[in-house]
């Protein structure tokens, strides 16, 4: 359950698959069966071939009784099945890829993290999650050891996307409250 925990608190069955690479397909069924008997793990009702962690605590204690080597080695084989699972629709995935990258930086380098966190923030700021842009953006500039202040100009085009990102996004959510208070001097009537 291991590997499990590293994918996530919900998982599928074909990702889990792919990942077990010494395991048969009856193995990782037997497991994940002896898991749903412990109480560990369930499957989501109508669902199939899904599964999440009954708890958050036990899905994190599992992932910290892997080594950090073996932890970041397995969060790039995360993200490089992902990559393929997901070829067709990579960007609706990239904040989940920039996780995986992020956690394995040490083993794949910060090129996939950084272009993984744009795309995720330019989709969160699509989607009205400044906060989480914010977050995607500054972990790609803080990759490439750029200062967040914006004062440094940017030395290459994905480094100014990010940048620009950021701006954008900052600027976001001080414009939420302040529409926020437009609404509340409305008269009722």
């Amino acid at each position: 359950m291991g590997v499990a925990s590293l994918i996530g608190r919900e998982f599928d069955f074909k990702l889990l698959h792919t990942l077990s690479v010494e395991e048969t397909e009856d193995r990782v069924l037997e497991a994940l069966e002896e898991a749903i008997t412990a109480g560990i793990i369930e499957e989501p009702a109508g669902t199939t071939a899904r599964y999440q962690f009954t708890n958050a605590l036990i899905q994190e204690i599992l992932a910290q009784e892997l080594s950090t080597t073996r932890r970041a080695r397995l969060h790039a084989r995360i993200g490089q099945t992902l990559e393929e699972l997901y070829s067709d629709n990579i960007d609706a995935h990239a904040a989940e890829l920039a996780h995986h990258f992020t956690l394995s930086e040490a083993v794949t380098g910060s090129d996939k993290l950084v272009r993984y966190s744009l795309i995720a923030g330019d989709r969160a700021l699509a989607s009205h999650g400044s906060e989480d842009a914010i977050t995607h953006f500054e972990r790609g500039l803080v990759t490439r050891d750029i200062s967040l202040s914006g004062t440094v100009p940017p030395s290459d085009q994905e480094t100014a996307a990010l940048l620009f990102g950021l701006a954008r996004a900052q600027s976001a959510t001080l414009e939420a409250p302040r529409s926020r208070c437009l609404h509340r001097s409305e008269p009722s009537f």
